[in-house]
């Protein structure tokens, strides 16, 4: 199966500064994910309270800092390799028997 690049690019990049996610990308309450950059820049309005960047919700900060998006980092570690059209027929024919 073979995916668009531009779609996965934009579901490994960050949905604030739109870079790559690098260390650590951040889960937000509302379940969108930012680079530990953009996290940083996040302002306090009241009791420990903020107003989304993504989605504009006011949330509460957790008290454990916002955690990290475990899945992400396991996408993020995966290394492109090459295929050699040989072996991507090869591996369709065994598909298509």
């Amino acid at each position: 199966m073979f995916y668009e690049e531009s779609s996965i690019r934009n579901v490994l990049n960050c949905e604030l500064c739109n870079y790559r996610l690098e260390d650590e990308p951040k889960l937000l309450p509302c379940a969108a994910t930012v680079c530990i950059r953009c996290i940083s820049s996040i302002k306090t309005i009241i009791d420990n309270r903020f107003k989304c960047p993504v989605c504009s919700t006011i949330h509460v900060i957790p008290d454990e800092g916002f955690p990290t998006n475990k899945a992400l980092v396991n996408i993020l570690s995966i290394r492109p390799t090459e295929i050699c059209r040989s072996s991507a027929v090869e591996s369709f024919k065994v598909c298509i028997k």
